[in-house]
């Protein structure tokens, strides 16, 4: 079964910087495809998901540019949204690895649900979403409640990545989502901001009693906590970061993919703990196809479970 990826495709500006006496200075500056979205439909089709690319793009100059490197891919945009360009998101990384972020938002978060009257939906289990889609910030118009119907009317099973401006969704829209029952990710950061509890098996209690489903709580390093009919702690694989950048991303991806290949959520999460560590290893959001082997090799050799081959 496939997975329906709805959100943002933007191009990310990646740049390490380092402190002078003169100021900040910029230095190797990459570009890349980027946006929650992109890096979890990058991880499925690693994984020969068959993923459905549910993103927008722009008709401006920025467009143009991730059009064409959506184009090298293989992937063609759900839909082309006339008079707005696509957005930036521009990535600074500090001399201890450390990321932070400058966004500007744009047609990636337009949304109607005519786009996808072709799609075959039969083929789909889960339907990813983050909360950056449905936060409403975009301009001149307001698309949270268009997703949150589409989602409904889906009778899809919902995979709910909450993001980091989570306390800036709509109160009404978040009572919405977890009416729909969703499967939550999340950090540990951002489960006891939404939640305003210390405690992570806490924060995870209270999310899972709103939903009724599993919530998934990264943890770094250190691995991720569960909540679900069971609660356990899977544990982490530590590796030095070189960049953060897209690891979340990369872990949602991989506990989709392995959940539509029919692997149980505890080995699922110990899957994309692997993934989530070789994401570490790299600039940018989007795991190499090496990279991606290295992990894959990794999760045989702990698992004894050889679910994925090596071959496209």
């Amino acid at each position: 079964m496939k997975v329906l990826v709805l959100g943002s495709c933007v191009l990310d500006i990646i740049s390490r910087t380092r402190n002078t006496p003169y100021g900040t200075k910029m230095e190797d500056v990459s570009f890349s495809l980027g946006g929650m979205a992109y890096n979890v439909y990058n991880i499925l089709e690693m994984f020969n998901n068959h993923p459905i690319f549910g993103c927008p793009i722009g008709t401006g100059r920025i467009a143009s540019v991730v059009e064409k490197m959506l184009e090298e891919k293989g992937i063609t945009p759900i839909h082309k949204v006339k008079d707005k360009d696509n957005g930036v998101c521009m990535c600074f990384l500090d001399e201890h690895n450390d990321s932070s972020y400058i966004s500007k938002h744009s047609a990636e978060y337009v949304f109607d649900k005519s786009w996808f009257k072709d799609i075959d939906m039969s083929e789909v289990e889960y339907v990813y979403v983050s909360g950056l889609d449905i936060e409403d910030f975009y301009g001149e118009y307001f698309y949270g409640n268009e997703i949150i119907d589409f989602l409904k009317e889906s009778g899809k099973k919902i995979f709910f990545a909450m993001g980091p401006r989570l306390t800036f969704i709509n109160k009404d829209y978040l009572k919405r989502m977890y009416e729909l029952h969703p499967i939550i990710h999340i950090n540990d950061s951002e489960a006891r901001r939404i939640t305003g509890l210390e405690d992570i098996e806490k924060a995870a209690d209270y999310l899972y009693r709103l939903t009724d489903n599993a919530v998934i709580i990264t943890l770094g390093d250190k691995g991720c906590y569960i909540r679900d009919k069971k609660k356990y702690y899977v544990e982490g694989y530590p590796d030095i970061p070189v960049d953060t950048i897209g690891a979340g991303d990369s872990h949602a991806g991989a506990i989709l993919a392995s959940l539509t290949s029919h692997l149980d959520l505890k080995e699922a999460a110990k899957l994309a703990n692997i993934i989530a560590s070789e994401t570490i290893k790299q600039v940018g959001s989007n795991l190499t196809r090496e990279n991606f082997l290295k992990a894959i090799n990794r999760y045989h050799a702990l698992s004894g479970i050889a679910l994925y081959s090596n071959r496209r």
